[in-house]
């Protein structure tokens, strides 16, 4: 029985969640939506239009562990020394 009452709460809390996505998504998506233009093959997202500079992001964050990984790795990559 226990089981089942954990079943039925998780149920109704996706169906909350869906729900409440659905009635916000409109909302919040409105200046992401497609163009209704056939002519337009590309759609560059509010969020994707501000670009970075890789190498002052590089510079930026040299101390961050993730970025020295990343960098070592390009640097194999570059010399042949991994392939992926």
């Amino acid at each position: 029985m226990k089981e089942i009452t954990q079943i039925e709460r998780r149920q109704a809390r996706i169906r909350s969640l869906r729900q409440h996505m659905a009635e916000e998504s409109p909302r919040t998506l409105d200046n992401e939506l497609l163009p209704s233009i056939p002519e337009v093959h590309h759609v560059i997202g509010a969020s994707q239009r501000l670009p970075l500079h890789l190498g002052s992001f590089l510079q930026l964050h040299a101390s961050d562990p993730a970025v020295t990984v990343i960098i070592f790795r390009f640097k194999c990559v570059n010399a042949g020394l991994i392939t992926q």
